[in-house]
């Protein structure tokens, strides 16, 4: 399954691949793209698709998560996960049985994180435009709290 995460600040967004742990789950993976909110969105559709293509499955992971978090925050310009939190909003994206899945989150601080909103979904087909993933990209956007 091919995966991605978009966080949304006022001045820029956050777009990484999630590769998924043998055992479930996900971890955050290269490449961890950074681009001005004022760019178009079909430069953020298109880093999207790009970080969900380099999604891997299976991936081997003995970092502990303390040590992961801090990298991670590192890569995206970050130094704490209050700075994460603080004001963003954030979409899962996923790739499976032929449809591309939008996620909104709740943004629940650093107490609980990003929380999917399911009854917020949006599914379009895989095979879509690039035009088609920019408008659901917007409105999932909208539809995150």
């Amino acid at each position: 399954m091919k995966r991605a995460l978009i966080t949304k600040f006022s001045d820029r967004y956050i777009i990484h691949s999630v590769s998924t742990l043998p055992e479930g789950g996900g971890r955050a993976t290269e490449p961890f793209i950074i681009i001005k909110a004022t760019s178009t969105m079909k430069e953020v559709a298109d880093n999207l698709l790009k970080a969900m293509e380099a999604s891997k499955i299976n991936i081997v992971n003995t970092t502990p998560y303390k040590t992961f978090q801090k990298n991670y925050l590192n890569s995206i310009g970050l130094k704490s996960n209050k700075e994460l939190y603080n004001g963003s909003i954030c979409c899962s994206v996923h790739e499976k049985e032929g449809k591309i899945v939008f996620l909104p989150t709740i943004n629940m601080g650093t107490v609980g994180g990003f929380q999917h909103n399911l009854d917020k979904k949006v599914e379009i087909n895989s095979n879509a435009s690039i035009e088609e993933v920019c408008n659901t990209l917007v409105e999932v956007l909208r539809r995150c709290e």
